[in-house]
């Protein structure tokens, strides 16, 4: 079953309140209701001016609004909070007037509502950045107890799940830390652990991931992963945690071929190498996809939104495009070259030709193939293509030398 799933139903059982700071985005009260209606939420409180609620609940078709609505501006709670942030934070600088100004940006508001415990958790991000996201949550909520530093992770569905049945990855730290150190590693290993137990209900077992394992390269990235590996191995002893890992690094074609031992799972990433990794992964699990957002470990949740559920989809889909054409470049090498020569010969209707076979080509992948196998169909349009004109050229280019050797004129 698809995380989304597991967790909507882990909601239902025990729903708490969420605050939607964005509520000018017609998305968020579509979602705002939506989670009243299914229970998912006790309340939704959405953050924004009468005017802008409304404005957009009247651009998503939303008649009756099942969420509840805050002008956070003209609310009680903003001076309130106001002096609060200011307290917090004015052995940093921060001054009632800078206090005020800040505040006024409705993530920090929202966060605020968490830190004061008026709402169990806020979401986030269709349209704020993610800077703008950290920034407010390390401001007004920090760390949870225990942790040093905030963390993020992806989490990530397998379209083909594990031999021990697993279909659920936590990559981690994806966007906030971009050089951890040993220490640091470790707490994120820490952090990812207890949201992977807090989303599934299940034992975490870590797997820390570089470009080289086993002692076989000798790099200031690899030696830190390993140092943080065996310190992970160390605290989880020495606080008996129940967490599994075997104090080890691996590489990705390791974990997949132990994986099917491996009770479940989740990845702690060396910098630079986290998209190689990343993308050996998701190949070897048939592609696996990124569904849920980033989920931030902070002292009370909150929720990272990209701007649009199909962000994934579009960049396997392109992935996948440029996977075909790359794997059929000598096929285009001949076109260009066959097709220049002979047309540099003084047959430039020949080369023509070619171009028409091209679009014949392509025109019947588009009329017969891509109603039948669909996107696939369309990546290997342009390698059909690139095929049936070598089919034309490449006799016509020794028809075209054999008139150069004989003397014969271009015709």
């Amino acid at each position: 079953m698809p995380i989304l799933n597991t967790l909507v139903a882990r909601a239902k059982s025990n729903p708490k309140a969420i605050v939607l700071p964005e509520g000018q985005d017609p998305r968020v009260v579509v979602a705002a209701n939506k989670a009243v209606e299914a229970g998912v939420v006790t309340r939704a409180v959405v953050l924004g001016t009468e005017e802008e609620i409304a404005a957009a609940c009247a651009k998503a078709g939303v008649s009756e609004r099942r969420f509840e609505t805050l002008d956070y501006l003209a609310s009680d709670l903003f001076p309130e909070f106001v002096n609060e942030f200011y307290e917090m934070r004015k052995a940093k600088g921060m001054t009632p007037e800078k206090a005020a100004t800040t505040m006024r940006s409705r993530i920090y508001f929202g966060a605020m509502m968490c830190r004061r415990g008026l709402v169990a958790g806020l979401v986030a991000g269709s349209i704020a950045s993610t800077a703008d996201m950290l920034r407010a949550a390390f401001h007004c909520i920090g760390t949870a107890p225990g942790m040093k530093i905030a963390s993020s992770c992806f989490v990530m569905d397998l379209k083909t799940p594990t031999a021990s049945g697993d279909d659920v990855l936590l990559f981690a730290d994806c966007g906030v830390n971009p050089n951890p150190d040993a220490n640091q590693l470790v707490d994120i290993a820490l952090a990812t652990s207890a949201t992977y137990r807090a989303l599934l209900g299940r034992q975490p077992k870590v797997a820390f991931l570089s470009f080289s394992t086993r002692n076989s390269a000798d790099h200031e990235i690899l030696n830190k992963v390993k140092e943080a590996a065996a310190l992970m191995k160390q605290r989880i002893e020495s606080e008996k945690l129940d967490i599994v890992a075997d104090g080890d690094v691996k590489t990705y074609e390791q974990l997949v071929a132990e994986f099917g031992k491996l009770p479940s799972g989740w990845l702690a990433f060396a910098p630079i190498v986290l998209p190689i990794i990343l993308m050996g992964l998701a190949s070897a699990f048939s592609m696996a996809g990124s569904n849920p957002p980033i989920i931030v470990f902070l002292g009370k949740w909150m929720l990272l939104l990209f701007v649009d559920a199909g962000e994934t989809a579009i960049i396997n889909s392109a992935y996948w495009y440029l996977v075909c054409s790359g794997l059929f470049m000598i096929p285009l090498t001949f076109v260009n070259v066959l097709r220049l020569t002979i047309q540099g010969m003084g047959y430039s209707r020949l080369a023509l030709f070619a171009g028409v076979f091209e679009m014949i080509a392509r025109g019947v992948v588009g009329l017969f193939l891509v109603p039948l196998f669909g996107f696939n169909a369309a990546c290997f349009s342009g390698p059909i293509a690139w095929i049936l004109a070598d089919s034309f050229l490449i006799p016509m280019y020794y028809h075209v030398i054999h008139r150069a050797k004989r003397g014969e004129g271009i015709y």
